[in-house]
């Protein structure tokens, strides 16, 4: 976890508190990490993120439903957010020409209110927003399509990321959940993923007799190295 991580690498031990509880000890790891802001925050991500991905590439026999997802990674929808941004993902405009106003208001520092504008300066407002949104929905397409290249890393966007289905079918102009059933479409794709896994079990039951078997050593080479080709090619 990006918490544990922090208190491993940046809390000296004559500053650690001794805890008779795991409870407690994880508590304290995610009220630290809470206090940082999102670049310190971040790195932390980042660096938990890639041990991660390095364990499941010297393990890729490791079943899937034993990988922490994002969710359970990263206890924050802020710091899922944060991650996705370090991707490349898009800020998300304002909802109305009004928030805006307001946003850029705390930007300047202004005291303006709303009700002080005219009716032209309000609908200016109106259609700056409106290419910024424009510009945003094209990023967002391309941020999904191009930079989230695997159906997994898109599943875990659109599952986390509360906004994003409803702005990628909007700027996309395609539905990516079922009407009937409200699911993301992208399940089928976990689907064949539990059918891969399936046929991974059976090959490795499959290898386990073999090895048990009277083979030379060149022979027993050859059947792990078909192991680590499937394992590439499956998981």
């Amino acid at each position: 976890m990006p918490n544990a991580l922090y208190y491993e690498i940046a809390i000296s031990n004559d500053e650690k508190p001794a805890f008779t509880k795991a409870m407690t000890k994880n508590a304290y790891m995610r009220t630290l990490f809470n206090q940082l802001n999102d670049e310190e925050r971040l790195t932390y991500i980042l660096k938990s993120i890639k041990k991660w991905n390095e364990f499941l590439h010297f393990n890729p026999n490791v079943i899937e439903n034993l990988i922490p997802t994002l969710h359970l990674l990263l206890a924050k929808n802020e710091d899922i957010i944060l991650y996705f941004q370090s991707m490349g993902l898009p800020p998300r405009p304002p909802i109305n020409s009004y928030l805006f106003f307001n946003h850029e208001k705390e930007e300047i520092g202004s005291r303006q209110s709303w009700s002080d504008l005219s009716s032209i300066q309000k609908t200016e407002y109106a259609q700056q927003l409106a290419e910024i949104k424009n510009e945003y929905y094209q990023k967002l397409v391309e941020f999904v399509d191009q930079i989230l290249a695997s159906d997994y890393m898109r599943y875990e966007f659109f599952r986390n990321v509360k906004y994003a289905v409803k702005d990628y079918e909007l700027a996309a102009k395609c539905e990516i959940t079922d009407k009937n059933t409200g699911q993301l479409k992208l399940i089928e794709y976990y689907m064949l993923k539990n059918e891969m896994t399936n046929n991974l079990n059976q090959f490795n039951q499959i290898r386990e007799k073999l090895l048990s078997t009277q083979l030379t050593n060149e022979q027993k080479n050859l059947v792990e190295d078909l192991s680590q080709l499937l394992y590439k090619y499956i998981t």
